[in-house]
């Protein structure tokens, strides 16, 4: 899709943005978190094969959208058969669950660490993509103590609207917009809305179009609910950073690979240089679009293994939590 296209609609639903973030401020005010339905995390546990548990340590791998655990499929088949234990999550919406309400960002990344800590009290890999790497750096950053090293994949965990080009800012905000009213309309219209979407993105036959739905992108709305939410507590229309995670602050291992290939990145210099002061911290680009492990599964899998096998020594053995 041509950035100039994206820039318009950002353009245009732009427009709309300031009603629609009324509206969920007011919203905020009236309705708690407690309030409202919990979202839904599931997780698939894949194990290596007998007498090799152990052998490494278990990695979290966390899809965006419009995915599903199925966009690790081939990731987790490699990783399995080098020893490592993989937990697939299954984020709200993804394979054609009903969600009734957004709730919070942080709500669905405590969600995601429930889960987690059923299937595993030690600390994990966190393998992220997309808005998975949204949740994955917000539950690092609210349960330090479950993570051990981060490989994210084109979504940093610095974004601020100060720190990309205003062209770039509209074409992004536009797509949210345009999602989270997906999200409220529902079907027909909304899921049509997201399948079109997913399309003119160039999104890759991951899965069948027809699985796509509007219940996906109750991200999007938790974007503005969460922007909402911190603007009231602060008494401030001001947008504060969406993210402001720092790997190397808590020194974790980190990895960040991002294709070269689509309209504009999801990262900012400032990430860049957070990871790069991280401990074995590396920032690569690939000669893609936006879903590496599809597009380039085998250029993928050898730089992740690679990171990974360089990385083990500093995987902190962790006891279980109390």
């Amino acid at each position: 899709l041509p950035l100039g296209a994206v820039w318009l609609l950002g353009c245009v639903a732009s427009v709309i943005c300031v009603p629609i973030s009324l509206a969920v401020a007011i919203h905020a005010s009236l309705w708690s978190s407690e309030a409202a339905s919990r979202p839904r995390v599931t997780i698939e546990d894949h194990r290596p094969g007998q007498g090799r548990e152990g052998e490494k340590d278990t990695l979290l791998l966390v899809h965006g959208w419009p995915d599903s655990p199925r966009l690790w499929d081939g990731v987790v088949q490699g990783l399995v058969a080098k020893g490592y234990r993989c937990l697939v999550a299954s984020m709200p919406g993804a394979q054609g669950d009903r969600v009734d309400s957004a709730t919070t960002l942080e709500d669905v990344s405590d969600a995601l660490w429930e889960e987690l800590v059923r299937y595993e009290r030690k600390p994990v890999t966190l393998l992220i993509h997309d808005w998975g790497a949204v949740f994955g750096f917000l539950l690092a950053e609210r349960y330090p103590e479950s993570v051990t090293r981060i490989a994210a994949l084109e979504v940093g965990g610095h974004y601020a609207l100060d720190g990309v080009p205003l062209q770039e800012s509209l074409a992004l905000l536009g797509c949210h917009i345009v999602l989270a009213c997906a999200f409220l309309v529902g079907w027909p219209v909304g899921t049509y809305g997201v399948r079109a979407l997913a399309w003119l993105w160039g999104y890759p036959p991951a899965r069948p179009y027809s699985e796509l739905t509007a219940d996906m992108s109750c991200h999007d709305l938790s974007l503005f609910f969460s922007e909402a939410v911190r603007m009231w507590k602060n008494q401030s229309l001001r947008p504060s950073p969406s993210l402001d995670y720092s790997p190397a602050e808590r020194q974790v291992p980190c990895l960040f690979v991002y294709g070269t290939k689509k309209p504009f990145m999801y990262h900012t210099d400032e990430w860049v240089a957070r990871v790069e002061a991280s401990p074995f911290g590396e920032v690569q680009s690939m000669d893609c679009g936006h879903w590496l492990m599809l597009e380039q599964p085998r250029e993928f899998m050898a730089l992740l293994q690679a990171w990974l096998d360089r990385s083990q020594s500093r995987a902190r053995r962790a006891v279980p939590r109390q």
